[in-house]
């Protein structure tokens, strides 16, 4: 929960154009074949990510789409929130809807790692200077 609300304080202070801080939050660890974030919460979209060079996956995405026309959105992040997750499925940083890229560090603190096109921010969260490949995995309905 403390992970929840320290990525929520970063994304308020996000898109008011401050920068993120708050208490470190605690790390959401799960197993290799559970998409926990993506299962929890409708209407996201799960991506995996590969180094253009490399048969490995990087990472993964979890997209939050738009929700239908009268559906209430009671999700923990906003339309357009794309959380950046190791192999592990831990989320490591995400990006807000207006395009800024965060990371987590190892206390759990977010920091600013700037704004630009959304493939070269993925890639500073992932850490690699690689070019990245994107193959949606799943759809949450």
């Amino acid at each position: 929960m403390r992970h929840l609300s320290a990525l929520l304080l970063a994304l308020s202070s996000a898109m008011l154009g401050g920068c993120a801080s708050g208490p470190p939050p605690a790390r959401e660890v799960a197993d290799g074949s559970d998409h926990s974030i993506a299962r929890k919460n409708a209407y996201t979209l799960l991506v995996e990510v590969r180094a253009d060079d490399d048969i490995d996956i990087s990472g993964y995405l979890v997209e939050f789409e738009e929700l239908p026309v009268g559906i209430v959105d009671r999700r923990p992040y906003p339309v357009g929130t794309i959380l950046v997750q190791d192999i592990d499925l831990n989320t490591i940083g995400f990006l807000t809807p207006g395009g800024h890229a965060f990371r987590f560090d190892d206390e759990g603190r977010s920091h600013s790692l700037g704004y630009g096109h959304q493939n070269k921010l993925v890639a500073r969260v992932l850490n690699t200077s690689a070019d990245l490949r994107f193959r949606p995995v799943s759809g949450s309905r």
